[in-house]
């Protein structure tokens, strides 16, 4: 037999950085849909303020309390709403 026949398949650099990029997506998309890290929930509060911002003041203005309404509605509808409804309020009226 030869060398390589008795180790078997060697992991090549590509996989083995393909499967380490798929692991750290796995694990974003975990803490995503937890809501329980720091850096999810200050982006949750981050768009929430920005999207209230914005309808309120862009296009068709609207009455803050309005806008502020609407996004609440809108997140609360989304698939994330057990985790993240209590931080996009929060970013609403900030």
């Amino acid at each position: 037999m030869h060398p390589d026949e008795e180790m078997g398949p060697r992991v090549t650099e590509a996989a083995s950085e393909e499967a380490t990029l798929v692991t750290r997506g796995r694990f974003f998309l975990r803490e995503w849909n937890a809501n329980q890290a720091k850096w999810a929930q200050c982006l949750t509060i981050a768009f929430s303020a920005l999207a209230t911002y914005s309808y309120h003041n862009i296009g068709a203005t609207a009455n803050v309390q309005v806008s502020i309404m609407t996004v609440i509605t809108l997140v609360g509808a989304s698939p994330f709403c057990r985790t993240h409804l209590t931080t996009a309020a929060i970013g609403t009226f900030v």
